[in-house]
């Protein structure tokens, strides 16, 4: 079994974040052999390091503090108000070939709910503010249905229809858990899961955790042992207390300085040309486009980021918003991505939402050169890394820019780069396959999604059904090909002298122009010459009409 760990949530540049060590000696010699970016990037994480150790670790909360998180309180008011129910719901499909232990699976997810607070927890309205409930246990079931009946030509089919089903099912929030497992039996060896989990209680990194804690758990059932898995020494809601004392710190208020420093006199909307109005309210009715990318681009973008001294999500990201320069002619742009926000050791092992939103903003106003876009592009990028600990919600809070239901404030666009190790989970006696799949909704107008697959990269543009067609989106990915061709091939040259047309489809453009000018130039241009191919080719019909006489 084996599932992106950051689905929806992903971290820039992860590798990086792991050459941090626990030596300063060896981080300092590291130092001195890393790039540029890798200094930079080394130099952020060890900045958080001291402040981690000032600080001391994240402990337990006080007994009666059961705080919900910035980005928890976000997701809760946007569920009040949204009209699809389903927009923050993770939808996974994972299948089972093999003699399954059904108890002990079940178990194992049982288990997973005991040991996270998180999934125990519930968030009920009170006079319109959100009130977190933790219960100290709560009963998990695994719904079972059988499908043998169904040809077996028929049953996958039948799955997806069902996953697709249940993935719109709506939670009621202050009625944990908040997930919920259907296993589907197709025969003696062979099973389908559906996992359906809210976000308000998950991120990408969390499903990364429930494979490991899974794999782990169902080994020792199986095996009849106890849980090998050490009780967690945090909840989700010691994180939540902890983060909001921060941001009261002087920490917290400098980094929230840089934000309105640097997001100051934000555009509110992007310009972003749309097939259709937007509407007063929006229904985050979403679709998808999914293609590769040539396969040459990867090396190509790489080479690109080494050279200029920086990292292969800037590379993209610029190759993106020159992409949206030329769409808008909009000369400051803010394109958001999203962290996994979890900078602290003691967070890693912990299920729950953690994301948290960046805003990324680029002058363009001179119309740059690729290449110093690409600079601009990387500082933004770094000066976002370093000053994460912000949640979005705070931002927006701060920064009170007008407010509504038509688009998501600061930015409406975004951009994320999948590039988490993926991982895999080896069941004893089963061949395990997972996949996401689809609730067809989208939180935001536009986001290019850029998976690192080996070899190669894959790409999806998720959209607003309700702003864009297919077509539109269809030809937006056609010149993002173009332009990953033509940036690194012309790296120096101006963003709006960058072609939106592969060097193959303007020849192909050219032939086809010098064809019909051709055809034009041999064509008669004079009265009379016409009136002689008329009476050639059409001898039996009248040329005049004149009182009733041809």
């Amino acid at each position: 079994m084996s599932v992106r760990s950051g689905g929806r949530v992903e971290r820039e540049c992860s590798e990086q974040r792991m050459e941090a060590s626990a030596n300063p000696v060896a981080d300092q010699d590291r130092k001195g052999r890393l790039s540029q970016v890798k200094r930079e990037i080394l130099e952020i994480k060890l900045r958080g390091r001291a402040r981690d150790a000032a600080s001391g670790r994240i402990s337990a909360r006080p007994a009666s503090q059961n705080p919900l998180s910035f980005g928890q309180e976000r997701i809760w008011f946007q569920s009040q108000v949204s009209s699809n129910e389903a927009l923050y719901h993770i939808p996974l499909l994972a299948w089972f070939d093999g003699s399954l232990n059904v108890r002990a699976l079940e178990a194992s997810l049982s288990e997973v709910v005991r040991r996270h607070e998180v999934l125990r927890s519930g968030f009920e309205n009170e006079n319109g503010v959100p009130v977190q409930i933790i219960l100290p246990q709560v009963e998990f079931a695994v719904t079972h249905i059988d499908l043998r009946d169904f040809a077996p030509e028929e049953q996958e089919c039948e799955v997806r229809r069902r996953a697709d089903l249940e993935a719109l099912q709506p939670f009621e929030l202050a009625s944990p858990p908040l997930f919920r497992a259907t296993l589907l039996k197709l025969g003696s060896t062979r099973h389908a899961l559906l996992l359906t989990v809210h976000h308000i209680v998950w991120d990408g990194w969390s499903s990364g955790l429930l494979i490991k804690e899974v794999g782990r758990l169902y080994a020792a059932a199986v095996a009849g042992e106890h849980s090998p898995l050490a009780p967690p020494t945090i909840q989700y809601a010691d994180f939540a207390y902890w983060h909001r004392s921060f941001m009261d710190s002087e920490d917290g208020r400098r980094q929230i300085a840089y934000w309105k420093k640097r997001l100051e006199a934000l555009p509110e909307l992007s310009t972003l040309p749309t097939d259709r109005p937007r509407a007063a309210k929006q229904k985050h009715r979403g679709s998808t486009h999914s293609w590769r990318l040539p396969d040459d681009a990867s090396d190509a973008f790489r080479v690109l980021a080494r050279e200029r001294n920086t990292t292969l999500f800037a590379a993209l990201l610029a190759t993106f918003k020159t992409l949206l320069f030329h769409y808008t002619g909009q000369g400051d742009l803010a394109v958001g991505t999203t962290v996994a926000f979890r900078t602290r050791s003691e967070l890693e092992s912990l299920l729950g939402f953690f994301a948290n939103a960046l805003v990324l903003r680029t002058r363009l106003e001179d119309d740059p050169s690729f290449e110093t876009l690409l600079g601009r592009v990387h500082e933004a990028a770094i000066g976002a890394q370093s000053n994460q600990d912000t949640p979005f919600e705070k931002l927006v809070e701060e920064l009170a820019p007008k407010r509504g239901l038509s688009h998501n404030p600061l930015f409406q666009i975004a951009f994320v780069l999948h590039n988490l190790p993926t991982e895999k989970l080896a069941l004893p006696g089963l061949t395990v396959g997972v996949e996401e799949t689809s609730t067809n909704s989208a939180a935001f107008d536009l986001v290019l999604h850029v998976f690192e697959d080996q070899p190669g990269l894959r790409a999806r543009l998720e959209y607003d059904a309700d702003l864009f067609d297919r077509s539109t989106i269809v030809r937006m990915a056609s010149h993002f090909d173009a332009l990953a061709q033509n940036v690194v091939r012309r790296p120096s040259g101006r963003l709006s002298a960058l072609s939106l047309l592969t060097s193959q489809q303007e020849q192909e453009l050219i032939a086809q122009s010098r064809t019909k000018l051709a055809q034009a130039a041999s064509a008669p241009t004079l009265l009379h010459h016409w009136v002689d191919i008329a009476a050639e080719t059409k001898a039996r019909t009248a040329a005049v009409i004149a009182e009733g006489k041809n």
